[in-house]
This record gives structure tokens, sequence and C-alpha cells, in this order.
């Protein structure tokens, strides 16, 4: 089966299509990925691969085009706290805040780190999903997600970036500011499964990515106990 080869001309990556359909792994190509701009804003309604047919919320609609698997849709409600990303290439992954939940943490996209309150669906499957507490190290920000036998983790590595990984793996960057534009970044020599790229795109837009160094966390938690 003849895969797509990425064609980059004028600042965008396309891919070229191929007679067959899309792999469900690639290898990288390249690291250069383009992200569009917003497609759509305001009211949504999600089909039943993001969510409960007919179900209406305000979310904001982002189209990132992947350098691997082509256009994937991230929908982000922040006032639900639900994200669900969709792709031609890639699975339906949702996650979800709990109903009813009344401390919504403003600076998460989803609302809560608290992985009791939170639910994640792969085709409509029911995956665990394990957040870190998000305190004073960059590590204690990760995200795990045990899927068909891999624990995948989402973790930050600098102020804006986070890495995905599988087990030890490094597989990818991704970086996203909580607006649910999100922007992957493969590794060389890598075969990503198209699984891999939706979870990371989905955990991306969630939780955002990147944290700052421990240092400057210790000082803003110390900032906090002195009175102003």
């Amino acid at each position: 089966m003849t895969e797509p080869e990425p064609s980059v001309g004028c600042g965008h990556v396309m891919l070229v299509p191929a007679d067959d359909q899309p792999s469900q792994d690639h290898e990288q190509q390249g690291e250069r990925v383009e992200r569009d701009e917003p497609t759509a804003t305001g009211t949504a309604t999600e089909s039943s691969e993001g969510g409960e047919a007919g179900e209406a919320y305000s979310a904001v609609v982002r189209v990132a085009e992947d350098v691997l698997f082509g256009g994937i849709r991230v929908s982000l409600d922040t006032v639900g706290g639900a994200v669900t990303v969709h792709g031609d290439a890639v699975p339906g992954i949702a996650v979800r805040r709990a109903d009813g939940v009344d401390r919504v943490d403003a600076h998460i996209p989803v609302g809560t780190r608290d992985g009791a309150l939170l639910s994640l669906t792969v085709d409509g499957a029911d995956v665990p999903i394990r957040p870190g507490k998000g305190r004073l190290t960059r590590g204690s920000f990760r995200v795990d997600v045990p899927y068909d036998g891999i624990v995948y983790r989402l973790v930050p590595d600098s102020m804006a970036e986070s890495r995905l990984l599988r087990g030890r793996q490094r597989i990818g960057g991704f970086s996203s500011d909580g607006d649910g534009v999100v922007l992957a970044r493969w590794e060389e020599g890598v075969r990503v499964r198209a699984v891999e790229a939706a979870l990371g795109y989905a955990l991306a837009a969630a939780f955002g990515t990147g944290a700052q160094p421990m240092w400057l966390l210790m000082a803003d938690a110390l900032g906090d106990l002195i009175p102003g």
C-alpha cells in the first residue's frame, strides 16, 4: 500500500493523496507541521463520534494539519469541560469532565486534574486517564493513559512544550496554550500509530502543555503564602 508523502511549500504542509486509505501507523518524514486558523467558533453540535448525538454546547473548533495524519479537528468546550478529537485518519477521542462539578480550575482547559472527575473514550470505549496533581515539579503535570498494554504519558519538558511518551520512548512533542490550538512535532524515524496521534492532540488540548521550572513554581507557591 502506498502511503502519502508530505509536500512542503509556501509555508504550508500538505499531504498528497494516495490511492489507498491511510495506514494506522506512519513513519515521520520530517519535523515540520502547520496549524490552520480556527474554522468555527460558538455553538457546535457533536455527533456520536465525539459525544451524544445532538448534544449542543458552546465550543471552539480548530483544525490542525498534521504532517502525518492530515486534518485533525479539535473541539474544546471549556464551559462544559469537554475535548473531542476527530480526523479521517485517526480514531475519535473524547475527554470529559463529570457533570455537576462545582470547583472548576480556570487554568485547566478541561477544568480539573482530578482523574475521578474525568473520563476518556477511544472510539466510544472507556479508557483510564490518570492526571498528576500539577504542583511543584514539571513531572507532577503529567497525564498517563494506559491503552492497549502501553502507558502513554504527556509530560512537560519546557515552558511551552510537553513530550508524548510511549512507555519510555519519546514519540513526539506537543504545544498548546489552552485555546484548542494544538501543534504537534513528531520524532524523526519513529513509527506513530493513529491512536497515539489522537491521544496526543486530545491530552494537549484538555490540559495544555508546558510548565515552569521547579524554582519558579516554588517561588509562586511561596508568594501565595505571603500576605499582600
